[in-house]
């Protein structure tokens, strides 16, 4: 979530202050948010986050204080993921010079070949910052994580596992990003270890047939519906 995108909610929320929103149902997102003053109205992507602000504490929250206990468990139960454990550097250290070293090359791969996915019904989401084609909360978010798994898993997949799961708890996230961010991982990881010998751009397409058939997470917004 951009500092910006909270800015204009935390305005939101001021202005409407003298009335407390009700939750806003799905369909009353888009035409029933009203524009902030001298700005344009919410966009689906805001009237999204708008929502879960109401709806989901702890929605923006980083850090494991902003994961409540049925957040913990239930991404336990889902991933076998805690909060808890080593961080990402520390994780690759004990991965060994190489396996480290090559979890590092993989994640700028997937990094450079994110903003060249064509899927159809991919863009850029709320979160695509176009000035360095770096992609977050989006689509192309989504396909990063789990081409960069992929590629791992290819040579380990416990390895990917322990490597991505480490990678969440140094991103300190709130929920909604953390569980997208581990079931995409998780999707990745699954294709790399099936397609062993495969090459990366046979690896890109299956990642993106994966995003086609909409079985990533392209939005956390979406990770709380399930």
């Amino acid at each position: 979530m951009s500092e910006h995108l909270r800015n204009r909610i935390v305005q939101k929320m001021l202005a409407e202050l003298e009335q407390p929103p009700a939750p806003m149902s799905r369909a009353g997102q888009t035409a029933g948010t009203q524009p902030l003053k001298g700005s344009r109205s919410l966009g689906a992507a805001e009237a999204d986050a708008a929502t879960a602000y109401y709806q989901y504490p702890g929605y923006f929250k980083k850090g494991q204080g902003g994961l409540a206990g049925f957040q913990r468990e239930k991404l336990a139960a889902e991933f076998g993921w805690s909060p808890e454990g080593m961080g990402k550097y520390e994780t690759a250290l004990r991965a060994g010079p190489f396996n480290g070293l090559a979890a590092w090359r993989d994640s700028r791969t997937a990094r450079a070949a994110a903003p060249e996915l064509n899927v159809p019904g991919c863009a850029p989401g709320n979160g695509y910052a176009v000035a360095d084609k770096r992609a977050h909360n989006d689509c192309r978010d989504a396909f990063r994580h789990a081409y960069w798994s992929a590629l791992m898993a290819q040579r380990d997949e416990e390895s990917a596992a322990r490597l991505g799961d480490a990678y969440e708890r140094s991103s300190k996230g709130p929920y909604p990003e953390v569980y997208m961010d581990l079931h995409n991982n998780r999707v990745g990881r699954r294709i790399g270890a099936a397609n062993k010998d495969a090459s990366r751009e046979q690896i890109f397409d299956l990642v993106a047939g994966e995003l086609d058939k909409r079985r990533l997470i392209t939005h956390p917004f979406r990770a709380l519906k399930r």
